[in-house]
């Protein structure tokens, strides 16, 4: 077995199989799109959360691509050793960062200030630099949070607090998470299917001569999906109070 695992990957299967994870990625969003769509807010979610691991094993995959296009020899073995940790899937799978601000929030005092005053004022500067903070600390964070969200999505579990359910996440949340990954995702694969033709021509080479090429699926999520997670976080906030 360990034979096996230790022998070199070819250059076009690691390539294939960055597409491939990508493609499932898109697979796995379009099936979170129709939950989100049916008011499975919670499941969606969950799918999401897994669908960007996918999306952070494409791109662990094409650095290791990469490495061994460039002399290195990359085995089955390091292959499973870089993809097998899900915290490390959902940093690499980090694109960008979403703020919800409510009002008399930090956040949202911050993002006021910046608008209010001058560039380049002292006023300004200091709500950028506290901005600057938060993006920090979120950056560090989310792909942990990202990982627990998804298993809070699939699992019931005890903590200190009691049993803790899927159906305790907050609808809008969920829904959040789904539409940010779709996001992410559409930015991922035009950057392949468009971007990389022009930014990277070893890798678009590389991509034209594969003999078989994985379809990145299209994903769309209605406006009817917002309106019901509205509508749904609000039915939670009356029966709380009932």
């Amino acid at each position: 077995m360990s034979g096996k695992t230790s022998t070199p990957v070819p250059l076009d299967t690691l390539l294939l199989g960055a597409l491939y994870a990508l493609e499932e990625c898109g697979r796995k969003l379009a099936s979170a799109a129709v939950l989100a769509e049916r008011a499975h807010f919670v499941d969606a979610a969950g799918l999401a959360l897994m669908a960007r691991e996918e999306m952070g094993r494409h791109d662990i995959l094409l650095d290791l691509w990469r490495q061994a296009a460039g002399g290195s020899i990359v085995s089955v073995t390091d292959v499973r050793q870089r993809c097998e940790d899900h915290v490390v899937k959902q940093r690499r799978a980090l694109r960008g960062l979403s703020y919800y601000p409510e009002p008399g929030s930090q956040i949202y005092s911050l993002i006021q200030a910046t608008m209010t005053h001058s560039p380049g004022s002292p006023e300004w500067r200091a709500a950028r630099e506290k901005l600057k903070l938060l993006d920090e600390r979120k950056t560090k964070d989310l792909p942990g949070q990202r990982h627990e969200k998804r298993m809070s999505a699939f699992y019931v579990d005890l903590d200190d607090d009691g049993w803790s359910r899927p159906s305790d996440l907050d609808p809008r949340d969920c829904l959040r998470e789904v539409q940010e990954a779709v996001s992410d995702y559409f930015g991922a694969s035009d950057k392949i299917s468009r971007w990389v033709i022009h930014d990277d021509k070893p890798l678009a080479q590389a991509i034209a001569a594969l003999p078989e090429k994985p379809t990145f699926p299209i994903v769309h999520i209605g406006v009817e999906a917002s309106t019901a997670a509205m509508q749904a976080r609000e039915s939670r906030k009356e029966d709380a109070q009932r």
